[in-house]
């Protein structure tokens, strides 16, 4: 009876362990290398995804821009650690050139809306509508498929928070651990 009891407190013990350790990565995510990315970065590219202006657009776009680079994310970095997954579209080059994209679209309905609205007397509804369309084109490019800063987000873990790049497939092998755990302190006890 007393191995079960002793089985069974280390089993315990690692479950609360496991627990404080997931809790712990959480929180030091969330105020930590999560806020700064937020701060710096993906909170400048859901401004511009709900800006209602092309130049607020741009402007948060050119913030988001630099706050990858404040964050030291340099062109020749990858957006994964493993060396079979470093492709040319998980390069911050890539990310770099796909916000240029967007700034260059951006510019192009500026221009557009300029070039149309700087003669209100041929203005009307219809072009109201197509300045709407061409918004909502951009903001499209902004969140196809999910947020266009992921690679920079991926990038920003890989190279300078390697724990919580980390954190999902430690947290995997600590709960299989665990309910391995678990099976056998439960088998121990019911047999033993």
């Amino acid at each position: 009876m007393k191995g079960k009891n002793i089985m069974l407190g280390i089993t315990i013990l690692l479950t609360i362990i496991t627990i404080v350790a997931g809790v712990g990565l959480f929180i030091g995510n969330v105020t930590g290398a999560g806020y700064e990315f937020q701060y710096k970065v993906h909170s400048h590219m859901e401004n511009a995804y709900y800006a209602n202006q092309p130049e607020l657009m741009k402007s948060e776009l050119q913030m988001c821009k630099q706050g990858m680079k404040d964050l030291g994310l340099e062109k020749n970095m990858f957006a994964t650690i493993w060396s079979w997954d470093k492709t040319p579209n998980k390069r911050m080059d890539y990310q770099y050139n796909h916000l240029d994209s967007i700034l260059d679209r951006v510019e192009s309905v500026i221009d557009w809306r300029n070039e149309v609205y700087g003669d209100t007397s041929g203005s009307s509804e219809t072009l109201g509508d197509v300045y709407e369309q061409k918004m909502d084109n951009l903001r499209g490019f902004l969140k196809e498929e999910g947020w266009s800063d992921w690679i920079a987000r991926d990038t920003y873990y890989a190279n300078f928070h390697l724990i919580y790049y980390l954190s999902g497939i430690i947290m995997m092998i600590l709960a299989l651990i665990l309910i391995v755990l678990w099976i056998i302190t439960w088998i121990w006890i019911v047999e033993y």
